[in-house]
């Protein structure tokens, strides 16, 4: 899941430090914002998607989305 892109951002810089030539990004579910930004900062990244939420509130949760999606997989009571 992609909502800001910043644990993504990290993840990509991280592999091309690393000196990876190929990345491929495979998410189940991103936000618009979140897609755009990263393939601005990483043009040379290919992002497959399967679903993309127009945004994120200012929470950081994709909207419509999932909401925390941590809080769904560990049956937090926030969810």
């Amino acid at each position: 899941m992609i909502a800001t892109g910043e644990t993504c951002n990290a993840a990509i810089s991280t592999l091309k430090d690393w000196g990876a030539k190929t990345i491929k990004v495979v998410s189940f579910c991103s936000s618009n914002p979140g897609i755009s930004r990263l393939a601005n900062i990483h043009s040379d990244v290919s992002f497959i998607t399967g679903v993309v939420d127009p945004e994120i509130n200012e929470h950081g949760y994709l909207v419509p989305g999932y909401g925390d999606i941590g809080d769904r997989l560990f049956s937090s009571n926030n969810v």
